[in-house]
């Protein structure tokens, strides 16, 4: 009963933050962050093949990656970004590829991840407890494939910030608040901080969540969350005394994180008053007066504005409809289709699968989470990672991202749970630090074990990545390139050209003409859509420069806001519809001159034709979608002699038709008189087979891929022919 009460009793934290900050933190810091990067290093020898290369340079496993990598060559809109900057900074010091760089820094950035957690272990008394809950955060499973080799983004960094504010928020409050739930002699013990020292503080937490925000706008509503909940928390915890520091303390760090150097230059100019003279600042309660007033201000200019368009994001991840509902998405007389819902990252989690990925396995996630419970009964102000464990919890309905964020909370848990228990039972340190290397390996076990299976990946072919480069010494300076939008930033890095839809532009506006280009079955229809819409957007850039609009941001590629679908708007959705049928009989009349237009079909498109197919075609009157499917058949073997497709299920289809990619790369179209039968595409080389209907294999995206290049000539001109990898047409 002793050592049940003994566990559950407040744990006082060191006197000072001094005192933690000794080897055993360094130690498990260092641990902590070696075995997260050597997990994502073990499966170095899968991507070291020549089908990774480019070139000359290393190609990336995700899409995004690539958005900081022209940005870094200044031929993106992100060229501002401070991941893009940092990019550029990096090629120019060391003189290493930019694409090198994107394949390399994500392993080694993103076991960062485990730093903050581990200053949190040592600042609960714990430093011995940072090895594991550090490698749990920085590689819980969710976390690790997010973050793998060439796995370029946002992601390897946002942990490590939302993290620190998180540590940082638990070491603030610390000496402000006691250290139990209740009042208690053991809970008011040790000393506080000056003044001066919360309000700078506040401050420095303000430049951490500024950084969060700047290098990953999307935490801004979980930093919110964390901040104000902690504030509320740290305000009802607060030792005698300590309020008026804790709310200035607060509005420091919310006048920093909205405000920037202003905010910062306010804080610390109040930070000197403080400390020249604390008791002016203290009398009759000034302090505390008027840091609830700044604080009412800030909620009023900074929370309560992001309330809706947070709610609105969550919004279209709880409900991913085929119709957008975003704010500024909906357009008058235009059903647009959501891209939402055909982001595999928004499909909700099991909890069969949700152990594995938010904690690293079944036994690592309940041990964490009881773990967890346990050491916020004890010490309360690490509720501070709680937002980031309910992120995780609620992936299993907004969807598989989220799960990276549980690993900081869950391995903090696990950690503390054995040498909590470490702790009672002996007072050798030996002991205690051996318990926690055996956990260490028995997390770093758990942890491999699934990752050994994981194929290599990378957003697109060789084939297409060359196709792209052979464009940047082809296309004119201001051509615009039409591939599918999840290419798009490939496509600015490898050709430096602008193209049409890309990760940030893919609402509805953007995927109808690019989805009708590649769905259509009329090589009119889809050079009327390029061109037209190419020409609008070209009238809409030469309208706002006579405006006296400047192109934003500042990069050698124009870029101005545009509205890809405005014409049609304007049209309404019957006339849009009967406007884009006659496309197939007669070229619409141009609004104005149109720079050149470049359309790219690649075999990396074959597994989104289904998609592609519902969402061009389309009716922008009602919404209504008649495209036709698609299906990968693994495994399946061919018949060439009864023109039949077998599963390996046992299933056979007897087909109307087939395109064949030979071993060499050849390709031959076969055909059975077989009314109402489908179609097949089947791939020798790459063992891959789709099954189609007689729409899809009729597209734009298969025959001009796989086709005679002359049907298309009245419309296109093939400038660039890896085929049946890649090809690049200019529309006539």
């Amino acid at each position: 009963m002793s050592t049940l009460r003994s566990l559950l009793a407040p744990a006082p934290a060191p006197a000072t933050l001094r005192a933690c900050l000794g080897p055993r933190l360094w130690l498990a810091a260092a641990l902590a962050w070696a075995a997260g990067a050597g997990l994502r290093f073990t499966e170095l020898g899968v991507f070291l093949t020549d089908s990774f290369l480019s070139g000359g340079e290393r190609m990336l496993a995700t899409h995004d990656g690539y958005a900081f990598l022209a940005g870094a060559q200044g031929t993106s809109r992100y060229l501002l970004d401070p991941l893009a900057r940092a990019l550029a900074l990096l090629h120019g010091v060391t003189g290493i590829a930019l694409g090198d760089l994107g394949f390399w820094l994500p392993p080694l950035v993103a076991a960062l991840a485990a730093l903050p957690v581990c200053l949190a272990a040592a600042r609960a008394g714990r430093p011995e407890a940072g090895a594991v809950a550090g490698l749990v955060a920085a590689s819980c499973y969710g976390f690790f494939i997010r973050s793998r080799i060439g796995f370029l983004d946002t992601d390897m960094v946002s942990l490590f910030f939302l993290g620190s504010v998180a540590a940082g928020l638990y070491v603030w409050l610390v000496p402000q608040c006691r250290a139990g739930w209740l009042p208690g002699r053991d809970a008011d013990s040790g000393p506080g901080l000056a003044l001066h020292s919360a309000i700078a503080g506040g401050a420095l937490l303000g430049l951490l969540a500024l950084g969060s925000v700047r290098f990953y706008v999307s935490s801004r509503p979980l930093l919110l969350a964390m901040i104000w909940g902690m504030g509320a928390l740290g305000l009802l915890l607060a030792r005698p005394g300590r309020r008026t520091g804790l709310l200035l303390g607060l509005a420091a760090l919310v006048g920093t994180m909205e405000h920037g150097w202003i905010g910062l230059g306010v804080a610390l100019a109040v930070a000197g008053a403080a400390r020249v003279r604390p008791g002016a600042v203290r009398a009759h309660h000034l302090g505390a007066v008027a840091g609830c007033v700044a604080l009412t201000v800030f909620a009023a200019t900074a929370l309560l504005p992001r309330a809706q368009s947070a709610w609105t994001l969550l919004l279209l991840y709880l409900d991913p409809s085929g119709v957008e509902v975003g704010q500024g998405q909906i357009r008058p007389g235009l059903a647009l289709a959501s891209v939402i819902s055909t982001v595999r990252e928004t499909a909700g989690v099991d909890w069969a699968t949700l152990p594995l990925l938010a904690g690293g396995g079944v036994w690592m996630f309940w041990l964490g989470l009881a773990g967890y419970a346990l050491a916020v009964v004890r010490r309360p102000l690490l509720l501070a990672f709680a937002p980031l464990l309910g992120l995780a919890l609620a992936s299993l309905w907004l969807g598989v991202r989220f799960t990276m964020y549980g690993g900081a909370a869950l391995g903090l848990g696990l950690g503390l749970l054995a040498a909590d228990l470490a702790a009672l039972a002996t007072r050798r340190t030996a002991l205690r630090l051996g318990v926690q290397g055996a956990l260490l390996i028995a997390c770093l076990t758990a942890l491999y074990l699934p990752m050994r299976g994981l194929p290599p990946q990378r957003v697109l072919l060789p084939g297409f990545a060359q196709t792209l480069r052979d464009l940047d010494a082809v296309a004119a300076p201001d051509a615009v390139l039409w591939q599918w939008w999840d290419y798009g930033y490939a496509a600015q890095y490898y050709a430096r050209r602008d193209t049409f839809g890309d990760g940030g532009r893919h609402s509805g506006g953007w995927l109808y003409p690019l989805a009708l280009a590649h769905a259509s079955t009329s090589p009119a229809q889809a050079a009327g859509i390029i061109a037209w819409t190419g020409a609008d957007l070209a009238r809409q850039v030469r309208m706002q420069k006579i405006a006296g609009r400047e192109p934003y941001p500042p990069a050698p590629l124009e870029y101005f806001s545009v509205d890809p679908v405005a014409g049609l708007a304007e049209m309404g959705g019957a006339a849009a519809d009967a406007f884009v049928e006659r496309m197939a009989a007669q070229r619409p009349a141009l609004p104005g001159p149109l720079p050149e237009q470049y359309f790219i079909v690649a075999w990396d498109n074959m597994p989104y034709l289904g998609i592609l197919s519902s969402l061009g075609n389309r009716s922008l009157d009602t919404g209504a979608s008649w495209g036709g499917k698609s299906s990968a058949v693994p495994g399946a073997t061919l018949d060439l002699a009864r023109g039949a497709l077998r599963a390996p299920t046992g299933q056979t289809a007897a087909l109307a038709g087939l395109t064949l990619v030979e071993q060499d790369g050849t390709v031959r179209t076969l055909d059975w008189l077989r009314p109402g039968a489908p179609y097949a595409v089947v791939n020798r080389r790459t063992g891959e087979s789709y099954v189609m209907e007689a729409r899809v294999y009729n597209s734009m995206a298969v025959r001009m891929l796989l086709g005679a290049p002359r049907e298309f000539e009245p419309y296109f001109t093939l400038v660039v022919d890896r085929a049946p990898w890649c090809r690049a047409y200019r529309v006539n």
